[in-house]
Parts: structure tokens; C-alpha cells; sequence
């Protein structure tokens, strides 16, 4: 398990793809970074990192944008 997070840690085709899809589903639903920000409680900077695909979040920040948008987690990583 230890292995799986690190090779995700250090590859950066899986976070600029997470951030591509995290874009996606933001704006399909309709919301501006501040307005997902808002509603998940985080900082803009955070969601402009993560769609950028220079920030490798938490498993709570997922969770937290998944909910914002309201979808799974699972279908924030379906990419």
C-alpha cells in the first residue's frame, strides 16, 4: 500500500489528470473556483494548485470538493 501512495505522490500525469477532472466536474455543475472554494472550505489557492495539477491532496480535500459538487469521490477520480 505504502508503495501504491508514493508512485501516486511522485507521478505527475495522475495529478494533472486528477486536476483536469476536478475542472470538469466544477465547471459542468456550474461553480467558479471561489464558489466551490466556499461551499468545500478551502482556500482558492488549494483548487488553482489542484487544477493545475501542482498539488497532491488529501483524502479529505476529496472528499470535501466531492461532496461540494455533489458526487462520490469515486467519480472525482473516474478519469
Amino acid at each position: 500500500m505504502f508503495a501504491l501512495l508514493t508512485s501516486v505522490k511522485s507521478d505527475p500525469q495522475f495529478l494533472k489528470s486528477l486536476g483536469q477532472r476536478v475542472q470538469q466536474l466544477r465547471t459542468e455543475k456550474g461553480f467558479t473556483q471561489q464558489e466551490l472554494c466556499d461551499k468545500a472550505e478551502i482556500a482558492r489557492s488549494q483548487l488553482t494548485r489542484l487544477e493545475q495539477g501542482d498539488l497532491n491532496i488529501t483524502v479529505s480535500t476529496l472528499n470535501a470538493l466531492a461532496t461540494a459538487m455533489g458526487v462520490t469521490p469515486k467519480m472525482v477520480l473516474d478519469f
